[in-house]
């Protein structure tokens, strides 16, 4: 069982400029599309899953973990919500930090992604100030 203490913390702080690689999880191709020019604007790497579990195939495919993912809430297959829970209850994975965009926005939404273990709630459309901020 995770505990709260657990999964909400702050996994890291940023020491250095080095670029980020980014999973984006989201299954618009045209709101993926927006955020990879976004990510790359700012300088950073970003690699594409359309859906919960192609997240975490990819994430358990991979032999570094990536810096940090940017998941989308409702989508086919696994939602996001699923996908974060399973993230945030296997040992490799659980200190990514995961920033949820979704245009649900009521505040029982966003209670509940960050009781599954978010570390940041953004509505789309997600503002590039904005978004460089979260990922500074």
């Amino acid at each position: 069982m995770i505990q709260a203490a657990d999964h909400n913390i702050i996994p890291f702080l940023r020491k250095d400029e080095r670029a980020l690689t980014i999973l984006v999880v989201e299954d618009n191709r045209i709101e993926r599309m927006f955020m990879e020019e976004q990510i790359r604007d700012l300088g950073h790497g970003m690699i594409a899953a359309e859906n919960g579990q192609q997240a975490l195939d990819t994430l358990n495919a991979m032999e570094e973990p990536v810096d940090v993912i940017l998941m989308d809430r409702m989508m086919p297959v696994m939602d996001g919500l699923s996908a974060v829970k399973r993230i945030k209850e296997n040992q490799k994975l659980r200190r990514i930090p995961i920033v949820m965009i979704t245009g649900a926005a009521s505040a029982k939404d966003i209670q509940e992604g960050i009781d599954a273990g978010v570390f940041y709630y953004l509505i789309k459309p997600v503002n590039e100030d904005v978004l460089k901020s979260v990922l500074s």
